[in-house]
């Protein structure tokens, strides 16, 4: 006022205006106020029900506050330490504890005795009965119990079953699943193994060392890939198998060395011999030398080289010649060229390539001097064979090696549904026609036309290549790939044959309110709401007067029917029934009755 600030009487002036304003200074027998003059004060209260904030916290002294501060009072209350072997009170504020004479009956229905204040034991149990994850001791006299920890594991079950007992941690046995609990696996040669999934359940698991049985032929193999047997399997062919090389003298003179049988296509196969041309085999008899040290190491007819080590022919052995008396001491006039022998077996000469001038069998195949009968041909190792398609009883009957299904054959032909004697095919593994049935491969499967053995429609399978048509549904071999949720290949007197399932029955892939329609659909129950017939299994929704319609099992189109249970003396959804006597709920009936005032149904179907 008149220029200055001035302070009006009993205005106020402090930073509070009210209790809450003044912060609590921690002490609990103060109350925080703000005074009239605007600045916060203290004034001494006594604790707030419940207000802890003098507790000392000594039992035998009661806390209270005395001007503003706390006090501890000494009580007399009885005071236990949950000791049955002491008398315990409070003498003066402080809590005394006075050990009951010995002999005092305490612990569990009074079995013990108090000796020294402490409750005695001499056994186990007299503490308590022990359980499987509760384990009592009387240890020092004293009783101590023993909780075993969570996942403790148990005697008690069965073995094999993914499952093992443990105790929870709150002293109670519980069944959790067990991966180790794997049961024995009684199937051999599957690859396959019984094991346990996280879940606690039986699975089965690929198994690598579960090979299938060994067929004994050194051309296969058995193994496992990924839990599938690998039945058979031919190795790389050129893999050694059978006889090992072998070196040894050719009729006539000579020698040659027949390297090791070799796997081809699965089967263990002969090789073609080599001439050992001028050396003799070696000590080993499995090859050729290929140097030599005295005459023992050369063929007859040839000397050892001292100077070299190699072998070399005599004078005129290996020359060209038109008769003998162009060929040195010792040597022949075979062939056009002078000879180590006079050649004279079959399918034996001396002019063949790369080994001129020593007598060697005729390449496989050949005969050049027509030694051989018929379409026979030498083969290679001094004597005749027969050509693909001729008849024969075993692989040394053939120049290809291979007899089968009673012809020579140009390759191996396994399975039963290949075979080298088929009309147009003598002499060829050729695939037997598709749908043939020939030993071994008859009954449930026939062939494919390709080579293979494939089930029959109707017959289980697990994938489509099993089957003969191509399609496998349903766990069996199907005519087609049988889709849709309400189509099956494996119903009751159709097995085999893709079918629509029969109207009103429930499939995997139907919820549980619905129900195929024959028709490879899924529809409508009866007895589930509806707008039109086309939803329901059974074709009929019915109108119901403006209320709700459901799927009936029938058109229920006569007068007082209706297929809403709730109008009719059934009383079930989705059958058609009468409506209950004396009640029109969907106004058909005409006139009046039973003093309604309207027409009304007669409970069979008519209009009283």
């Amino acid at each position: 006022m008149a220029g200055a600030c001035t302070v009006e009487p009993g205005s106020v002036r402090g930073p509070c205006k009210s209790d809450s304003d003044c912060p609590d200074d921690g002490v609990p027998c103060t109350k925080e106020v703000c005074a009239e003059d605007g600045f916060c004060d203290r004034v001494a209260q006594e604790l707030p029900v419940g207000d802890k904030g003098c507790d000392d916290p000594n039992p035998c002294t009661e806390d209270v506050c005395q001007q503003g501060a706390c006090a501890h009072l000494p009580r007399d209350v009885f005071v236990s330490d949950s000791n049955p072997c002491t008398t315990d009170a409070c003498v003066e504020g402080v809590a005394t504890y006075t050990e009951v004479p010995d002999g005092t009956p305490c612990g569990l229905n009074d079995a013990l005795q108090c000796v020294g204040g402490k409750c005695a034991c001499t056994s186990a149990q007299e503490c308590g009965q022990s359980t499987e994850c509760l384990k009592f001791e009387c240890a020092s006299a004293q009783c101590k119990s023993t909780s075993l920890e969570q996942g403790t594991f148990v005697d008690g079950k069965d073995p094999g079953d993914c499952l093992k007992r443990v105790c929870d941690g709150a002293n109670v046995v519980i069944t959790v699943p067990d991966i180790t609990d794997a049961p024995a696996d009684a199937a051999t040669g599957n690859c396959i193994k019984k094991g346990c999934d996280d879940a606690g359940n039986v699975v089965d698991e690929p198994d690598p060392a579960d090979v299938p049985v060994d067929d004994n032929n050194p051309c296969t193999t058995e193994g496992c890939n990924g839990g599938v047997p690998m039945d058979h399997v031919p190795v790389s062919d050129g893999t050694p198998c059978g006889n090992g090389p072998m070196c040894g003298a050719v009729p006539g003179g000579g020698f040659q060395t027949t390297p090791h049988d070799a796997c081809v296509g699965g089967a263990c196969t002969g090789q073609s011999p080599v001439s050992c041309v001028l050396y003799a085999c070696n000590a080993s008899g499995d090859a050729c030398l290929s140097t030599c040290g005295g005459v023992a190491d050369c063929i007859a007819g040839t000397y050892c080289d001292n100077v070299t080590n190699l072998c070399a022919p005599l004078a005129g052995i290996g020359a060209p010649c038109a008769n003998q008396g162009q060929c040195g001491m010792g040597t022949f006039c075979v062939d056009g060229y002078c000879c180590n022998t006079t050649c004279a077996d079959s399918c034996q000469r001396c002019n063949v390539p790369n080994n001129e001038g020593v007598c060697s069998a005729i390449p496989n195949g050949q005969d050049p001097d027509g030694e051989c009968p018929g379409q026979d041909a030498c083969n290679g190792l001094g004597g005749c064979a027969k050509p693909s398609g001729a008849l024969c009883g075993s692989p040394l009957d053939c120049l290809s090696g291979f007899c089968e299904d009673g012809v020579c054959c140009g390759t191996t032909c396994p399975g039963a549904c290949t075979s080298c004697n088929l009309p147009n095919s003598v002499g060829t593994c050729t695939p037997v026609d598709a749908n043939a049935q020939p030993a071994g491969c008859s009954g449930t499967k026939a062939c494919n036309g390709a080579g293979s053995c494939l089930g029959l429609n109707g017959q289980s399978c697990a994938a489509n290549n099993e089957c003969l048509s191509g399609f496998c549904g349903d766990g069996v071999c199907c005519n087609n790939a049988c889709a849709g949720t309400c189509a099956r290949c494996d119903l009751a007197g159709n097995v085999g044959t893709c079918t629509n399932v029969p109207a009103g029955q429930q499939v995997s892939g139907c919820n549980t309110t619905m129900a195929c329609d024959g028709n490879n659909a899924c529809k409508k129950s009866n007895g589930l709401a509806c707008s039109v017939s086309t939803e329901c299994v059974s074709g009929f929704c019915p109108s119901e007067g403006g209320s709700q319609k459901y799927c009936c099992d029938t058109a229920c189109s006569g007068t007082c029917q209706s297929c809403a249970g709730a109008k009719t003396t059934v009383g079930v959804n989705g059958v058609c029934a009468m409506i209950k006597t004396n009640t029109d709920p969907d106004n058909e009936c005409a006139g009046t009755c039973m003093g309604n005032g309207t027409g009304c149904c007669d409970g069979m179907g008519g209009c009283l």
